[in-house]
């Protein structure tokens, strides 16, 4: 995900985060220059995240404004699902419930007490590898979504959304559910395009 995002290039190679990194990325866009520094661990062990931003504490860590959930629906080695019918196979569905159960509500209140709520600007729930999914139609996505329903609700609510009726938040992040893929590169230009709108001006 972080190398389609900060080198197009690089779109389709397979990368994999060994324990937990940092990686800083700038580029110029007409007048304005934009600093990212992406902090990255591996596997779904949210502990490791948290050791990591302990471990790194220093200026990078106070500015953090935008957070990104990716959710893998398929391994690498795993190309399509086995069926073609409308429900999520059961293989899909245990990852799923894997993410659900692993940011429960009090892994999340722990991730988000490393940001500021004044600065934290965008979180992104970013489902990836649908392009592994053979019948990856809007009813599929909706499944997905259902599965996902109370890790969603919890994003939601650490966003300041008082319930789902509300697209704005009362609060002060937006909160975007992507379907994509950083191997394909399907929807990383719009990831990219959110971090982007939503990062601050530093002086």
């Amino acid at each position: 995900m972080i190398n389609a995002i900060t080198d197009p290039t690089k779109i389709g190679e397979e990368a994999e985060t060994d324990g937990y990194l940092s990686i800083k990325y700038s580029f110029t866009r007409g007048d304005d220059i934009f600093r990212f520094t992406f902090f990255d661990y591996r596997g779904q062990n949210s502990g490791t995240l948290a050791r990591g931003v302990k471990d790194n504490s220093h200026s990078d860590t106070k500015e953090l404004n935008s957070i990104v959930f990716v959710v893998d629906l398929m391994p690498p080695e795993r190309k399509y699902r086995e069926d073609n019918s409308k429900a999520l196979d059961l293989h899909v569905k245990t990852r799923l419930r894997a993410h659900v159960d692993e940011w429960s509500s009090p892994t999340l209140d722990t991730i988000f007490g490393f940001f500021d709520q004044e600065e934290l600007r965008y979180v992104c729930l970013y489902i990836n590898t649908v392009d592994k999914i053979r019948d990856n139609a809007a009813h599929i996505k909706s499944d997905i979504k259902e599965e996902l329903a109370p890790m969603i609700a919890r994003l939601r609510k650490r966003c300041g959304y008082k319930d789902d009726g509300d697209t704005l938040g009362e609060g002060f992040a937006k909160f975007d559910i992507l379907f994509g893929s950083a191997r394909s590169g399907l929807s990383v230009l719009k990831l990219k395009s959110e971090l982007m709108k939503h990062s601050v001006i530093s002086g």
